[in-house]
């Protein structure tokens, strides 16, 4: 997930020590809260918390084979598809 952060956030974030991957976290890991006019209010709670350990758990003993897998995005940094590499790719021309 890699969310647009606008120049308000951006300058937010920098003051209070937030960093980048922690606003996504919460946002694929939290709760939200609707406050209306389209805007939401997103925390980690308890179970939250827990199933990011967990994922995170995963993710360490799996490192390694992040080498051996590949990820294609197209406009707008939208993912196409995912998949294991079988030979080595070349840069286009």
């Amino acid at each position: 997930m890699s969310s647009h952060f606008s120049k308000h956030a951006k300058v937010r974030s920098q003051q209070r020590a937030i960093p980048h991957l922690e606003a996504e976290l919460m946002l694929m890991y939290g709760e939200c809260l609707h406050l209306g006019q389209g805007k939401r209010y997103w925390s980690i709670n308890k179970r939250g918390l827990k199933r990011l350990k967990r994922d995170v758990r995963r993710l360490v003993q799996n490192l390694d084979e992040l080498q051996d897998r590949y990820v294609i995005d197209g406009d707008h940094g939208v993912v196409v598809t995912v998949g294991h590499k079988l030979r080595r790719q070349k840069q286009a021309s």
